[in-house]
């Protein structure tokens, strides 16, 4: 979305004023993220699965792929490492992610 030209800014608008609308794919990419950071935060979550389907049902996705558990290890542990790197970045500096295709 942010290579065909949609401002990173606009994704905080309220939903009825965006220009855009988000994909079931990227709405649960953004409930993973969400229990992610609640995981980070508060401890591992031994239900993630069930708690991601209930959150995925409740916003009516229905075509997201679906995760296997060993992904889901690999994203933990690419999630934490960022988040450690971001915790120990002095205020005045800036992180970088560059995503490959």
């Amino acid at each position: 979305m942010l290579a065909s030209g949609t401002d990173i800014n606009d994704f905080e608008l309220p939903k009825a004023k965006r220009t855009f609308e988000l994909s079931d794919q990227a709405v649960f990419a953004e409930q993973i993220v969400n229990l992610l950071t609640i995981e980070y935060n508060q401890g591992r979550m031994n239900n993630f699965f069930d708690i991601l389907n209930e959150v995925c049902k409740g916003n009516a996705i229905t075509s997201a792929s679906p995760i296997v558990k060993e992904k889901l290890e690999q994203i933990r542990h690419s999630f934490e490492m960022l988040m450690n790197q971001w915790d120990l970045l002095p205020e005045e500096k800036s992180m970088i992610l560059v995503f490959e295709k």
